[in-house]
């Protein structure tokens, strides 16, 4: 089959090669002053195992064009040029997502872009030995270095986007004993104790209590993340927590240097570990404020609404199931510390 004039050509090469459809296009059209004849400058697309696949790759490029030379920037260069165009934003170099998605995708780091499809990506995600959550960290990268791709016209798609992550998300944790409620509660206005003490009495992830704004006239903070029912929620201000606030609490700047200060403090209380033996996290202190909403009777669709759960599969809850701020209050204040001992 005879392709058009200036559509580009296929041409199979000798021996016995991997590829040996070589695909190349036209560019550019060089003038000589001299002769008046112009000459077409070509340009090699790319090699393939099939002549469907070369002339389904020169198919895509007529349809949507690109610069040649963009084809050969690595997933990994286009990688640092997204991380670095988002440090200007805000601070995200080095942080444990970034790591983590520098750790999976290591396997496709010196491989042109342009030749990444949704087959290779798709195998990225799938080898992340860790959870939903993690694999959803490294897909949302993988995107936004794509789109950054498509942006510059090295990529005609965005791959990525068609990723799919398996697996359910671990809730797995342990909540503090009584016991060590208590030891928390008595070292509480220690440095780095107070963040795991106002942890556990609000039920916020770590990284919701950073970004959360607080309303103390309201006695509220007011954030959330991850879910429908999580974004935006009103969660009260323990009278513990209060005084904390006014003794001039301030959570940490980020959430790494969070991390390394529960992890301080924990060792410090000798609190390291849980009664099974598995390390203490710091979603832990979400578990145990579900604890203790429970041990102190708090109403149980308060409870869902300070944690930012959906209302669950009761119709009636989900449709008429509201709080206002002062009942959230009068609900989070019923648990009193130290802990009870029954």
């Amino acid at each position: 089959m005879r392709l058009p004039n200036g559509y580009g050509s296929v041409v199979k090469l000798s021996g016995k090669r991997r590829k040996p459809f070589m695909v190349r296009v036209r560019t550019t059209y060089t003038y000589n002053t001299d002769t008046g004849e112009s000459k077409e400058k070509r340009e090699i697309l790319g090699y393939y195992a099939t002549r469907k696949e070369a002339l389904s790759a020169l198919a895509e490029y007529n349809a949507n064009p690109y610069d040649l030379a963009g084809q050969k920037h690595t997933f990994g260069e286009l990688f640092d040029l997204w991380e670095a165009k988002q440090c200007k934003v805000k601070d995200i170099s080095k942080t444990s997502p970034v790591l983590a998605t520098r750790k999976w995708t290591a396997s496709i780091w010196d491989r042109p872009i342009r030749e990444l499809k949704t087959y290779e990506l798709q195998q990225v995600v799938d080898n992340c030995n860790r959870g939903a959550a993690t694999k959803n960290i490294v897909k949302s990268h993988i995107c936004k270095v794509f789109k950054l791709a498509e942006e510059n016209d090295m990529v005609s798609k965005n791959y990525a986007t068609f990723i799919e992550v398996n697996g359910a998300q671990s809730i797995k944790g342990e909540p503090f004993l009584p016991e060590e409620i208590n030891t928390i509660y008595e070292h509480r206005y220690e440095p780095k104790v107070d963040t795991l003490m106002v942890l556990i009495l609000t039920g916020f992830r770590a990284n919701e209590l950073i970004k959360a704004t607080l309303h103390m006239d309201r006695g509220v903070y007011v954030g959330g993340l991850k879910t429908k029912a999580g974004k935006n929620r009103v969660v009260p201000i323990h009278p513990v927590v209060r005084d904390l606030l006014e003794r001039g609490y301030e959570p940490p700047a980020n959430y790494q240097i969070l991390r390394r200060n529960l992890v301080t403090c924990l060792r410090d209380l000798g609190l390291s570990f849980d009664a099974k033996g598995n390390r203490h996290t710091a979603h832990d202190c979400r578990h145990t404020f579900s604890w203790l909403a429970d041990r102190y009777d708090v109403d149980g669709m308060s409870k869902r609404l300070i944690l930012g759960h959906a209302a669950g599969i009761d119709i009636t809850d989900m449709v008429y199931g509201h709080r206002t701020e002062e009942e959230l209050i009068e609900e989070m204040n019923k648990i009193v510390l130290p802990v009870r001992y029954q």
